[in-house]
């Protein structure tokens, strides 16, 4: 009897030593990759995985009685896919919050917002290339075309009044005497003043102190245009990459973005390589999530960050569509938020941020 007793005793025991593991704090899996400053990596260090996104897992999973593992991969899209799949529980790294990806996943609310910027080189320009660069722009394009385009309306009007009552210097056949006409117009708008032509008639003398008047504020336009082109930046928003070659990482929000804009879009599987590209000259500039790019002009002194924000956007937690941890890690963030302590994150990694 006494042995059946302890028999039970023993079957007692070997099933709370079996449950005690899962009274622990459940493990999950958490799909990350190198995004500095939110994720660095380093598998030689201990954490191998440290940073802004990083610091803010942990804040959440403790408050939650979790315990994670981080799975390290090579791309965005790789770990949208292992939470999609549900080799991974958690994606987080800069992940952008967008309708596209949502039709697959659930995000948690924001916790930072930035938007993209443009990454070029920081060196010295040939100063050839400089010159044709100001030369051949779109904007001395423009200034250029329009100034002729107004004397060549102008020559237009002097021939038709001219042509009859001053022959020897507007002839009265078209293509001469547009010629002639189209100089005498670019002569008076310059200031030349040359005098070898000039109107006979009332009306033709109308028509020059009109141009003599309008040519003031076409050169005022002209000049302004060129001189502001030339003390501004050469790039300062995506428009001023079109036409140039430019660099964004594949299967990201900067890729989809810039493939709007008509430019040379050229696609890496990582931000390294298109750095190395620019570096090579391969490439004009590199497009991607400003912070990402700050931080890297910060390390880098051959390079800068210009131009404006532009597509704004905000970086969430990749969660499964089926996950029962999306309300509870909205909770966990939003006390957070509410404690400062995304702030003081904010503060740490990014001194005088303005994200939300």
């Amino acid at each position: 009897m006494s042995f059946k007793v302890w028999r039970i005793v023993g079957v007692v025991l070997a099933s709370c030593l079996v449950l005690v593991p899962k009274s622990a704090a459940e493990s999950l899996k958490i799909g990350t990759k190198s995004f500095e400053p939110f994720v660095f990596v380093d598998p030689s260090a201990s954490p191998p995985v440290k940073g802004y996104s990083i610091e803010l897992w942990n804040d959440i999973a403790r408050n939650l009685d979790i315990e994670s593992e981080f799975v390290v991969y090579e791309t965005t899209p790789a770990i949208l896919e292992a939470v999609k799949s549900g080799k991974a529980d958690i994606g987080i790294s800069g992940i952008t919050i967008t309708e596209e990806r949502e039709k697959s996943i659930n995000f948690s609310f924001s916790y930072y917002q930035t938007g993209l910027q443009i990454l070029i080189l920081d060196e010295p320009e040939n100063p050839i290339l400089a010159f044709a660069s100001y030369v051949f722009s779109w904007e001395t394009i423009k200034a250029i075309s329009f100034l002729f385009g107004l004397a060549f309306i102008s020559a237009n009007l002097m021939w038709a009044f001219e042509r009859r009552k001053n022959p020897d210097m507007f002839p009265e056949s078209y293509i001469e005497g547009i010629w002639e006409a189209f100089w005498w117009s670019l002569v008076t708008a310059t200031t030349v003043g040359y005098g070898d032509k000039c109107p006979k008639g009332v009306v033709g003398r109308i028509v020059a102190i009109g141009w003599m008047i309008g040519a003031i504020f076409v050169f005022a336009y002209f000049t302004a245009l060129i001189t502001a082109n030339r003390l501004q930046s050469d790039i300062s928003g995506p428009e001023d990459l079109h036409g140039k070659r430019v660099g964004v990482v594949a299967g990201t929000t900067s890729a989809d973005r810039m493939r709007k804009e008509p430019l040379k879009l050229v696609e890496f599987d990582r931000i390294e390589d298109a750095y190395e590209a620019l570096r090579k000259h391969e490439l004009r500039a590199v497009v991607g999530d400003a912070p990402l790019l700050l931080y890297y002009a910060s390390q880098e002194p051959d390079v800068k960050v210009v131009g404006r924000l532009f597509a704004k956007q905000k970086y969430g937690i990749a969660i499964p569509q089926d996950s029962p941890y999306r309300e509870q890690i909205n909770r966990v963030l939003l006390r957070l938020k509410e404690k400062g302590v995304v702030g003081d994150l904010d503060a740490k990694w990014f001194p005088g941020s303005d994200s939300e």
